[in-house]
């Protein structure tokens, strides 16, 4: 089962796009490896053999079949590339803001 649920902040740890390292994303969808899927009027499909999620936040970006790169307000990320930023995480956080 997947620590991660639609609604959840995750941070961006790894990226093919490396402007994405490091930005925090709200999940929006499961994508299965091959599944194919319609979101914000755009079609998706998961290529890889990894489990993907559509994410959504600000300054995105989104590499087209074609191969161009374009600005989007969502996207699709492999999930060993995100991290939940929910739960004890964000208890671990808070904690350490607590004592510094």
């Amino acid at each position: 089962m997947s620590r991660l649920k639609p609604g959840d902040p995750a941070l961006v740890i790894d990226c093919i796009l490396p402007e994405l390292i490091g930005r925090v994303v709200e999940l929006l969808q499961c994508v299965l490896p091959g599944e194919r899927t319609e979101h914000s009027g755009r079609p998706w499909i998961n290529k890889s053999d990894a489990v993907g999620w559509l994410v959504s936040g600000q300054g995105l970006l989104v590499l087209t079949e074609l191969g161009r790169i374009e600005k989007s307000e969502v996207t699709l990320i492999a999930e060993h590339k995100l991290m939940p930023l929910r739960g004890s995480f964000r208890f671990e956080r808070t904690n350490a803001r607590e004592v510094a």
